[in-house]
Formats: structure tokens, sequence, C-alpha cells
């Protein structure tokens, strides 16, 4: 039986694979067996959705679009295994839901990416990886290194709590409508033990300091960024001055981590 599509929703950033080739790639990268049991953010019109349900144990799949959901219900709606929620995935919890050990997949509308990796920041008790495709820039800032102009505090955030490795890059032209940049598809793991035990609004605190003024360095960021409340004797320390004429852009995590332990120690809180 063939059922007529809904039309995409430009307001919602719905821009579908078409390229089959490309669709398996992805699929492939996935690394599903007979036991995975999988999470899709998004069905559109069920170019993964549907070879997904062919490839795992279960498949749960959450979108938000009433008429895409209408559509996979149509399609998919008889297989026991496959579940469909009408919902907002940022309001999802996968704990009550009585998910764990779930892989989250999916191609994510662009205005939603960064939201979407603090929702998964929230969910990792219950995930075992995220395999997600976002636009390249985006991927490229989760993937950077220090001193790289895609350095950003995403950049730490994303780091500190995942594992990132890219796995596909798709060139635009696998889109229907054509968007007008490349995408990437990347694996997100979470770290299997904390990067770090600290303090984390502290911490996300004093990396959000540290950006603020990309061109300032470490000690003019930390004297006069407006969200941390510093110490003077910071700067007076013997280990704070290997640090005090860099600029954050160029720290690595073990830096940060290392940054942390003396505002720590000298009694930085966050301003309210």
């Amino acid at each position: 039986m063939s059922f007529s599509e809904p039309s995409q929703r430009k307001r919602l950033g719905q821009v579908f694979l078409k390229d089959g080739n490309m669709i398996e790639r992805i699929l492939r990268s996935y690394e599903l067996h007979d036991q995975s049991k999988v999470l899709e953010v998004g069905c559109g019109a069920g170019a993964l959705s549907i070879p997904l349900s062919e490839r795992c144990a279960s498949l749960v799949i959450v979108e938000l679009d009433p008429q895409w959901l209408d559509l996979m219900t149509q399609r998919l709606g008889h297989l026991s295994h496959v579940r469909l929620i009408h919902s907002d995935i940022l309001d999802v919890d996968l704990a009550q839901l009585g998910l764990h050990g779930v892989q989250v997949l999916g191609n994510v509308p662009y205005y939603l990416s960064a939201k979407l990796l603090q929702w998964l920041q929230t969910q990792i008790g219950s995930v075992t990886d995220a395999i997600w495709m976002f636009q390249k820039e985006f991927a490229d800032k989760l993937l950077a290194s220090p001193g790289t102009k895609s350095y950003t505090s995403l950049t730490v955030f994303t780091q500190f709590y995942f594992e990132i490795e890219l796995l596909v890059k798709v060139p635009k032209t696998c889109f229907q409508p054509v968007p007008k940049v490349d995408s990437s598809v990347i694996r997100l793991r979470p770290r299997p033990v904390p990067y770090a035990r600290l303090d984390e609004p502290l911490f996300f605190g004093m990396i959000k300091t540290l950006f603020w003024a990309r061109r300032k360095t470490v000690a003019s960021c930390l004297a006069k960024g407006p969200f941390l409340s510093v110490p003077k004797t910071v700067l007076e320390r013997e280990d704070f001055v290997g640090f005090a004429g860099l600029r954050g852009e160029v720290l690595g995590l073990d830096d940060f981590i290392r940054l942390y332990d003396i505002l720590k120690d000298e009694g930085a809180f966050l301003i309210s």
C-alpha cells in the first residue's frame, strides 16, 4: 500500500535525506545488531525509520510534527517492536519512558542542535551513544581542537561529557530540498567515568568567562568577566602565572581542570 507524503515544513528545519547510497552508508555507521534498542529523533518520511525498524530489536520514534507521525503510524504502526511518540524530544525523559541502554539516532534540525546536546547530557544514564547528523560547521565545533577557529565553549562542554567521533561526511546534494551547507554524522559516546568530579556550575561558569572575549587573556577575562567573582589572590598564585597571558581558546580540558582547581581553592564563585 502506498501513502501520500505531507509537505515539508521549513519552520521546523525539515530537510530530508533522499540519496539511497548515503542512507545505506549512514545506516551501516550505526553498527546495529538484533539486540539494538534505538530511539530516533524525528522520522520525516521514514528514510531512516523504515530500515531501522528492520535492523533492531526495538525502535522508539519521537516526532513533533503530527503529519509525519501519522504517516509513520500508517507505515510502521502495525509492528509490535515499534513505538511512536508525539512530542518535542526536549520534553522526553528516557528513564520515565522505561528506556535504558538505548542508541539515540537521527537527522537533527539545525536550529535544535545546541539544545539537543544539552538534553543528551541530562539523559546520559540511559544512553549507550548518540549518532546524529549535524550541519558541518556545527559538527566541526564539537570535534575542534584548542587553538582552532572552531573551538568554542560548546566544544568544551561537549568534550567534557562525551567522546566524539566523525563517522560520515554528507554533501548537501544528498538532501531535498538542497540546503546551503554540507552535513556530518558524528558519534557522541558518554565517557565511561566523569572527566573530573567537580562543581559543574562553577566550572562551566569559568568556561563561559574565558570565552566571553576570545581575544582577551585568561587574566583579563577573570578580572573583568561578568559571570564569576574571582579573588585577586588567584592572580598572585605561582601556579596561575603560566595561564595569565594565554587565551582561553588555546586551553585543553586538562588545562581547564587545573585552572578550575586554582579558582576553587581561592573561593571564586558564580555571580547570580
